[in-house]
């Protein structure tokens, strides 16, 4: 039961939100990768410091523990020329080889900072996550007011959807901010994406943009629709396209996510009286 308590804010992270103020790729950055990065850092983390993470042989008569933190605290290398060699017969295992005078040594000490690389790259791919929360700032969930539930209280739905109507009146033109930001923590996903990528090739020193080929043809080596449910409610898209032709980016980037969290029913209501509202105003 303790260990079921322990897991509460894991399920309670990975569990679909109530709001959304994003969209399903968004959530896979913040959610899913950054989950299996700290699991693996965790236990990257455990092995190293209470597991076995390095098994050193020699053929001298040295105690395994001290050659293994030796081996563990100095970086290992293996040789170049090994790689082409025939296991079993010219050399004992992949890049491993006896001495010679012309050998070309590359050097690993990457295994150190395992942990700590995947640590840092759970932080950076929830970072645009956490900055976008910081400018929406819980807009969305104090404008859904009841109306994302199918059942509500008419007069109360009448009531709600006249002051999100009167909300997005009074504030129309003025959430180009929250659309451009969201545009560029979206791009800022890309980016972190982009950069990890480049970087983790240069820790793995090269290995990591072919890994996936390699991993392909080492697989060879022992071996010769959509489901998109009917909308029932829908709205007249003649009302859709002359309230989009009347509000900027950003008031329609709020009518999105509303759409999102709304009730089907009460979106539909909110925009045919959104499309009154708008084409008797003087403002617009």
């Amino acid at each position: 039961m303790d260990i079921l308590k322990s897991l509460e804010p894991l399920k309670k992270y990975i569990s679909p939100p109530t709001c959304i103020i994003d969209n399903a790729i968004f959530r896979l950055h913040y959610k899913l990768s950054v989950v299996i990065l700290v699991t693996f850092a965790i236990v990257v983390t455990l092995r190293q410091y209470f597991g076995d993470p390095i098994d050193c042989i020699s053929k001298d008569d040295i105690p395994s523990n001290l050659l293994d933190t030796f081996c563990w605290i100095h970086t290992t290398f293996s040789v170049e020329n090994a790689w082409h060699k025939q296991v079993g017969t010219e050399v004992v295992y992949p890049g491993v080889d006896k001495r010679t005078p012309d050998e070309q040594r590359v050097y690993h000490a990457y295994y150190q900072w395992v942990c700590f690389v995947l640590f840092f790259q759970a932080i950076f791919f929830y970072v645009p996550r956490y900055l976008w929360k910081a400018v929406e700032g819980g807009r969305m969930r104090s404008l859904l007011l009841g109306l994302g539930n199918p059942i509500v209280e008419e007069n109360a739905k009448s009531k709600n959807i006249g002051l999100l109507v009167q909300y997005l009146e009074r504030n129309l033109h003025n959430h180009n901010f929250s659309f451009y930001a969201y545009v560029f923590t979206e791009a800022l996903n890309l980016v972190n994406v982009l950069v990890q990528m480049v970087l983790m090739n240069k820790f793995l020193h090269g290995e990591f943009m072919k890994y996936g080929l390699e991993v392909i043809k080492f697989s060879e080596w022992d071996y010769g629709l959509r489901y998109d449910p009917m909308i029932r409610v829908l709205v007249q898209r003649e009302m859709l396209e002359d309230i989009i032709s009347r509000i900027d980016i950003g008031d329609w980037f709020i009518l999105d996510l509303l759409a999102k969290n709304l009730n089907s029913h009460n979106f539909k209501m909110l925009v045919e009286k959104y499309y009154e509202t708008l084409r008797d105003s003087k403002s617009v």
